[in-house]
């Protein structure tokens, strides 16, 4: 999602945090001074107090510098909390758009990746949420410290300054030796989750065909990808973590000893060796915590990229004008299309129109493009060419709002969501319960419902496990009508129902069409065909014949026995 210069939404949500990042820089600033206090409470007590012998000067000293480290820890308390606050707010901001567009990008047949910027979103909630972040704000204070080590004397500030360079120079092999790694550990991470997902959602067919061992072997070969690459990255960190630390304490010992061999020959004081000593190890400390948390720097950063990627599909119609409610009249006109993903039309210049009220049905053999097809009249995909309209309003461009009132949609695979039955019918928006009876009258599946062991507050469970096929496939009728649109689309209706389930799904089109409710369904049973007022018979994506049911059948018949005709010939 962009605003309206263009810029990804990610960066604009970090520009609004500019207000926490000054507060935090201020707070860093008044935390890097307090963190002086050590230091010169020891320059303190070796040179000032333990000369004098002054118990009254120790324990002012004391007090003044417990009362400043409490401080200290306040403001690092505050701190934390302001960045603990900014992760949320971001993911505040950001979670419904990033989950538009997993949704639009599973719709681009980008499933793969489906999912990542969820997980997208959890990585920079939690780097801006970790500490390693505030290695990058107290890094700016590493020459403050140095200039006060020079200030005690050259020689220390010097030995303090190539320790500084040497440890920078280790953050950047750092980045460079990490940044492959980590970024392959993200890519084979992503495919391994999405293929758990996807193995999860087909357990059953998995276990029925004997699936399971080739299948728990190639998601071991997709994790051993994942884990060999997060492995490298590791052991490359922990090689430039291990020198670092012991470099940075080799470097402190030196300047002790540097320090001893100044003050032999009376050039600085033994409280400046201390103190040296300990500002040395706060200069060089937070380039060393930078090469810690530079692994989730990394993948920080390339999960923001990917973000605002995936962001620009989050985008919807929903900047149009919300429209009144439309009587049903659909229009088709020289539609040429393919799924998101699919280069080749599968669709090629359908042309036809409904008036309010009337049903029509869509027949045509296997991958002649009737799913397809539907798919366009809901509006999932926008046409290579062409248009479909609804009341003259074109179908991918509708307001969110007014896909409830358009269309309502049953779709070849079923899917019902986690949550109770009547949930579900009302499409998880705020509804009445008068409102999901109405539905589920109109779907003829009342009392279906009723017979369910808690009725209406039935439990579906994921994916609608709980219940069969052909309840499934009633219930998301009963979910198609709810709110009485214009236009009910229904593929494959009575895919999963029984004679029973059949008779209840005629009985219910006829209810919609004496509501003057339009329909366009795809089916091969004769006793739906019968219902329908216009046929559209499609053939390798094309219209092949498009008018009166009767007209169209009697025409297919004449057809088929002039075929055989010939062949008796």
């Amino acid at each position: 999602m962009q605003d309206d210069e263009g810029t990804p939404k990610t960066i604009k949500i970090l520009s609004i945090s500019k207000r926490a990042f000054i507060f935090v820089g201020l707070f860093s600033f008044i935390i890097n001074m307090l963190l002086l206090v050590s230091p010169i409470f020891m320059l303190q007590l070796y040179d000032r107090v333990l000369t004098s012998g002054s118990a009254d000067t120790l324990i002012v000293l004391t007090g003044l510098a417990v009362f400043l480290i409490a401080i200290l820890g306040s403001l690092e308390m505050v701190r934390s909390r302001i960045m603990v606050r900014l992760g949320v707010d971001i993911d505040k901001q950001l979670h419904v758009p990033v989950f538009m567009s997993v949704i639009n990008r599973s719709l681009r047949a980008d499933k793969s990746k489906s999912t990542q910027a969820i997980r997208d979103l959890d990585s920079i909630r939690q780097f801006f949420s970790g500490a390693g972040l505030f290695a990058f704000f107290d890094a700016p204070w590493t020459p403050f410290y140095l200039l006060i080590i020079f200030i005690m004397h050259p020689l220390l500030g010097s030995i303090a300054l190539v320790a500084a360079i040497i440890i920078f120079i280790t953050a950047l092999i750092a980045e460079i030796s990490s940044r492959a790694p980590t970024l392959d550990a993200s890519e084979f991470s992503a495919r391994a989750n999405s293929f758990a997902e996807t193995s999860l959602r087909n357990a059953s067919v998995i276990k029925a065909m004997g699936m399971t061992n080739q299948i728990g072997e190639k998601w071991r070969s997709n994790h051993a990808k994942m884990i060999s690459a997060q492995t490298k990255a590791a052991n490359r960190m922990a090689i430039l973590m291990g020198w670092s630390k012991a470099f940075r304490i080799m470097v402190q010992i030196l300047i002790l000893a540097a320090g001893g061999w100044l003050a032999i020959n009376q050039e600085i004081t033994p409280g400046i060796i201390i103190a040296a000593s300990i500002i040395s190890g706060r200069a060089l400390a937070p380039v060393e915590q930078a090469i810690s948390s530079w692994r989730s720097f990394v993948a920080a950063r390339a999960a923001r990229k990917r973000l605002a990627q995936a962001l620009k599909l989050a985008q919807t119609s929903d900047a149009n004008i919300t429209l009144p409610q439309p009587k049903g009249v659909v229009k088709v006109e020289r539609l040429v299309g393919a799924p998101a993903g699919v280069q080749k039309p599968i669709l090629k210049g359908i042309n036809f129109e409904l008036e309010a009220g009337e049903i029509l049905s869509i027949i045509g053999n296997s991958a002649s493009g009737k799913t397809t097809l539907m798919q366009f009249l809901a509006g999932i995909w926008p046409p290579f060419s062409g248009n479909i309209s609804i009341d003259g309003a074109e179908t991918c461009n509708l307001h969110t709002n007014d896909r409830a009132k358009f269309i309502g949609y049953l779709p070849q695979d079923v899917e019902l969501f986690d949550g109770n039955v009547k949930e579900n019918i009302a499409r998880f928006t705020d509804f009445t319960d008068q409102d999901v009876v109405k539905a589920a009258q109109a779907a003829n599946c009342h009392e279906l419902i009723l017979a369910l062991p808690q009725g209406y507050e039935t439990q579906i469970g994921a994916s609608g496990g709980h219940l069969s096929g052909g309840q499934r496939q009633r219930i998301a009728l009963a979910r198609a009508v709810f709110g009485k649109p214009a236009l009910i689309l229904l593929d494959e209706p009575n895919a999963s129902l029984d004679t029973k389930g059949e008779a209840a799904l005629a009985l219910a089109i006829q209810n919609l069409k004496a509501e003057n409710i339009s329909v366009i369904l795809v089916s091969h049973s004769v006793n739906l065909l019968k219902l329908s007022d216009k046929l559209l018979l499609l053939e390798n994506g094309e219209m092949r014949k498009f008018g009166p049911t009767e007209a169209v059948i009697a025409d297919m018949h004449q057809a088929a026995q002039t075929r055989l005709q010939g062949g008796d010939a």
